[in-house]
């Protein structure tokens, strides 16, 4: 399943503290984020850095989609999206575009250290200080949104 792939090759870089060979800044209304030029040994997937365009567009689609993806599940997200830093990973497979995006809740140390500019989150706990979504490019549409669930 292509999705699988994506979240596997997500959940492994949020598991592991790396600093990433380029990342570029981005901004905008209710979201400030890195979007980051990681390296894959996966042979499946490709990297690509996303533009501005495609981060706009995904995060004017974001808080709509949260809204009905917590009520859907019965999920209590306890801060507003836009307390979140992001940080984006473009990943293209069979010819499909996604964008990975790592949230980080603005007070935690890590943000506020300003170790989300330099390197991927540790994974050491969990809960909704950190989430995790894939946006399909193509699709203009999400096809994953969760509370990471940390290291066990």
């Amino acid at each position: 399943m292509r999705i699988s792939i994506v979240i596997a090759i997500l959940w492994s870089v949020l598991s592991v503290h790396l600093v990433f060979a380029s990342s570029f800044h981005v901004s905008g209304p209710g979201f400030d984020g890195m979007i980051l030029d990681m390296p894959t040994t996966r042979k499946e997937v490709a990297v690509w850095i996303p533009g501005y365009d495609q981060i706009a567009e995904l995060e004017k689609a974001l808080p709509a989609y949260v809204k009905r993806y917590i009520k859907a599940h019965k999920i209590v997200l306890r801060k507003p999206i836009s307390k979140y830093k992001r940080q984006y990973v473009g990943v293209k497979e069979n010819g499909k575009r996604m964008i990975g995006v790592s949230f980080y809740y603005e007070r935690l140390d890590f943000v506020t250290s300003k170790k989300w500019l330099t390197g991927v989150w540790s994974g050491e706990s969990a809960g909704d200080d950190y989430l995790g979504a894939v946006y399909d490019v193509e699709k203009k549409a999400f096809e994953l949104f969760e509370i990471y669930p940390g290291k066990k």
